[in-house]
């Protein structure tokens, strides 16, 4: 990140669709593949490469959809031909003897040889292999990402692709993840890679994150990176099962060896225990120093691959975010926020990502608009009115009607907000059954489960969807069930916790006091003019989080420790609003301005408050 924009290294490569026109040539190979059973099936899509005496690949393409192929020699030799196909053992040839300025035309018949990952035995789990080619089902998973990342690599100096990429960053909330800030773009006729590559060697011995006074960068692994020896002998492999989605997944997990101590990242390859392709790259950042209130688990980022037809697999979509930090301040009961330079604290996460939406081999369309659009508008469930900033996401029907509980949304790939219309578009969603479901980060702290919906695409298609989000209303009901709804009320809501450790305070008592006028007659008929000090009650749960019920809209409110000197003001101008709490030991409580975050655990209950009236000397309640 520099001045506070990512800038990582190459995610993966796109590699070529189509078959390469003939090269003029001294010395070349033509012919065709096909399966060696009674059918004799041309075998399309399969990476064919000419090998030379040392093994070393000199030429390579794709076979096309009738199974040709054309190769290039620079020299008169002996060579080999290697046939690779993703989720089938590999094929080689005898060696075949090129003239000089000859050509050769072969036919290629390989036996279906497929490669059972469902069969093998997992025993490798977190453990550390050094090498993937070390341990025979470890070797077996390892082959078939090599063979997809290989394709990549080779690819990557052919000029025939050009593609398109909707891209964005965006700013997180740094507990609740909501996105406070959305950039998007789009770029069209790009050459892949789009990011600035970094040698394997540079990464292996100064690490994926450079820190400095002003800038910090971080840095993702591209297919050279993951296929080098470098990264190989600095990192210890294992294997891991998972379904996702309904379909059974097998990894190479790896994570680096022990006594690294520069910045690193650990992570998984997932590839599809049925067909052995490649479905995505998972990973995380560790040895990174971190400032108070950062989650580990959320430095993090994810790319998940797509296939072209008859061609090799490309990076579909990916996303990385990383910690953002400021100064911390304090409020004090009657001057505005005071910095402290000496102290940072977490601001919020950077997430930026991107998709690619197009697809163009010499100029004509390979993939573009791919998929289905799920698009619709998302209302206010009493009063009717679109909602602005919802996220909106779609996962396996399946998973949601088993109550499975999902990352959060920020990191779902099929997901978008509402814009000021309420509207909103997701792209790119293949045939089948979804959830669509409703996430508002503003109820999210409360434990409120998220609002899901039945969503069907068939043939490319899917009905425009209209939703419902819970209303201001509703949400003070659920979390206020004894306080009446008056119009001029609302909720303060909020997370209490230790300004030193960040961990909740469970059981704590919390207020929030104001003051009102109170006009009253004197019995000489005189009117009097005093102030009444009225004050809301309420204590934390085991989470730390408080309400606060029935504050009147309008006025500035004192939140603060039942106790304490010190707190925040607040304006309830909705029927929610926020207001977190951080309290230290010896030291002055640190308290944060109001703001929509959290991470409430997933389920619903009421959260109780009171309030009550005292008179007191008129004036702002600062320090009673």
């Amino acid at each position: 990140m520099r001045s506070r924009r990512l800038r990582p290294g190459v995610l993966l490569r796109v590699a070529l669709v189509a078959s390469v026109p003939a090269r003029l040539s001294g010395q070349s190979v033509a012919g065709t593949v096909h399966e060696d059973d009674a059918r004799a099936a041309p075998l399309a899509g399969a990476f064919v490469s000419l090998l030379d005496r040392s093994g070393a690949r000199v030429d390579a393409t794709f076979s096309a959809a009738d199974g040709a192929f054309r190769l290039e020699a620079r020299s008169a030799g002996s060579y080999r031909i290697r046939v690779e196909r993703i989720g089938y053992a590999n094929w080689e040839s005898e060696p075949y003897a090129l003239a000089s300025g000859g050509a050769r035309s072969v036919e290629i018949r390989i036996p279906r040889d497929p490669v059972a990952l469902a069969d093998l035995d997992v025993t490798v789990v977190r453990g550390c292999v050094r090498d993937p080619e070390q341990a025979d089902a470890l070797a077996d998973v390892w082959e078939e990402i090599r063979k997809a990342l290989e394709t990549a690599v080779w690819a990557e100096g052919r000029d025939e692709l050009r593609f398109t990429l909707a891209e964005y960053e965006r700013m997180l909330e740094p507990e609740s993840l909501a996105e406070r800030r959305r950039d998007t773009r789009e770029r069209r006729n790009v050459r892949l890679p789009p990011f600035e590559s970094v040698p394997a060697s540079r990464l292996v011995e100064s690490g994926f994150a450079s820190f400095h006074e002003d800038t910090t960068m971080y840095f993702l692994p591209d297919a050279p990176v993951l296929l080098s020896p470098e990264f190989r002998g600095a990192h210890c492999f294992g294997l891991e099962r998972r379904r996702h989605d309904g379909e059974a997944r097998i990894g190479v997990t790896f994570a680096p060896r022990s006594g690294r101590s520069v910045p690193e990242i650990e992570g998984t390859l997932w590839v599809s225990e049925e067909t052995a392709e490649l479905r995505r790259l998972e990973f995380h950042y560790v040895n990174i120093p971190l400032l108070r209130g950062v989650e580990r688990r959320r430095l993090a980022g994810e790319v998940s691959f797509g296939r072209l037809p008859h061609g090799p697999f490309y990076v579909r979509e990916w996303w990385v975010r990383i910690p953002v930090t400021g100064r911390t301040f304090m409020q004090l009961p009657i001057s505005g926020p005071v910095g402290d330079p000496r102290r940072r604290v977490l601001a919020g996460y950077l997430e930026t990502g991107g998709a690619v939406t197009g697809v163009f081999a010499n100029g004509r369309p390979v993939l573009e608009g791919s998929g289905a659009v799920v698009a619709g508008v998302v209302r206010d469930s009493a009063s009717g009115e679109p909602v602005p900033g919802v996220q909106v996401s779609l996962r396996g029907w399946k998973r949601a009607a088993q109550f499975v509980i999902e990352p959060e949304p920020a990191s779902l790939f099929l997901s978008a907000v509402t814009d000021s219309a309420g509207r909103f578009e997701i792209r790119g969603v293949e045939n089948g059954t979804y959830a669509a479901r409703l996430d508002d980060p503003r109820w999210r702290p409360l434990g409120l489960r998220p609002i899901e919906r039945f969503v069907e695409v068939d043939r490319g298609v899917a009905e425009d969807l209209s939703l419902f989000a819970r209303s201001a209303d509703d949400v003070y009901r659920r979390i206020c069930p004894g306080s009446p709804l008056h119009r001029a009320e609302g909720a303060v809501v909020g997370f209490l916790r230790d300004a030193g450790s960040e961990a909740p305070l469970a059981g704590v008592p919390v207020e929030g006091r104001w003051v009102v006028d109170h006009v009253s007659v004197s019995p000489s008929g005189q009117r009097l003019t005093s102030a009444l000090s009225e004050f809301a009650e309420g204590v934390t749960d085991e989470s730390g989080r408080f309400a606060l019920c029935a504050v009147p809209a309008g006025r500035d409110v004192l939140v603060r420790r039942q106790g304490d000197e010190w707190g925040v003001y607040v304006v309830v101008d909705e029927r929610v609003v926020w207001a977190d709490l951080f309290v230290g030991g010896a030291e002055e409580p640190v308290v944060a301005p109001g703001r929509d975050h959290g991470s409430g655990s997933i389920h619903e209950g009421p959260i109780h408050g009171v309030r009550t009236r005292r008179p007191t000397d008129r004036g702002r309640p600062a320090s009673d």
